[in-house]
C-alpha cells in the first residue's frame, strides 16, 4: 500500500515536473531577449543564452516536482480512501493549489523576515499568484490524465 502510495506521489511530482520545466525556458528566453536582471554570477557572452536555458528550466522543473510532491502529500492528508480519479475537479484544484503555495509562503516568510524595503510584498503576491494558478492546472491536467488514463487506480 506505501509503495502504491510512493509510486503515485513520484509520478505525480514528474508530470508536474515536466509540466512546468517548459515556463523556466520562455521566462529565460523572456530574460535573455529583454535583458532582465541577472542575479547569479554571468557567464561569458556566448553561453549566456544556453545557461539561462538549463537554468530556468532546472529551476522550474524542480520547483514543479516539488509542489507535485507537496499536492501528493496534502491529498494523502486530506482526501484519505479516495483514488486521484474520485476527486471533485473544484476540490482537486483547490488542493493543487494549496500544494504549489506550501513552498514559495514558507520561502517568502523567511524573506519577509530580511526585508528592509517597501513594497517587496507586491513581487510576493505575483509569485504567490503564479504558483497558485500553475499548482490548480497541474492540478486540473492530473486529475484529467487520471481519468482519461487505463491504469489501476493509485491513490495518494
Amino acid at each position: 500500500m506505501i509503495w502504491q502510495r510512493l509510486r503515485g506521489a513520484l509520478g505525480i511530482a514528474i508530470i508536474w515536473a515536466l509540466a512546468w520545466a517548459p515556463l523556466g525556458i520562455v521566462l529565460a528566453l523572456y530574460r535573455y531577449c529583454c535583458g532582465g536582471p541577472l542575479t547569479f554570477d554571468t557567464p561569458p557572452p556566448g553561453l549566456l543564452l544556453p545557461w539561462l536555458i538549463l537554468f530556468g528550466a532546472g529551476a522550474w522543473l524542480l520547483g514543479g516536482a516539488v509542489a507535485g510532491l507537496l499536492f501528493a502529500a496534502v491529498l494523502a492528508c486530506t482526501e484519505r480512501g479516495r483514488s486521484i480519479g474520485e476527486l471533485r475537479p473544484g476540490r482537486t484544484v483547490f488542493w493543487g493549489a494549496i500544494g504549489a503555495l506550501i513552498l514559495p509562503v514558507l520561502m517568502l516568510t523567511i524573506e519577509a523576515a530580511g526585508q528592509a524595503y517597501a513594497g517587496w510584498w507586491q513581487g510576493a503576491l505575483l509569485v504567490l499568484g503564479i504558483s497558485g494558478v500553475l499548482g490548480g492546472g497541474s492540478a486540473a491536467a492530473t486529475l484529467a490524465l487520471a481519468r482519461t488514463s487505463g491504469a489501476p487506480r493509485i491513490r495518494p
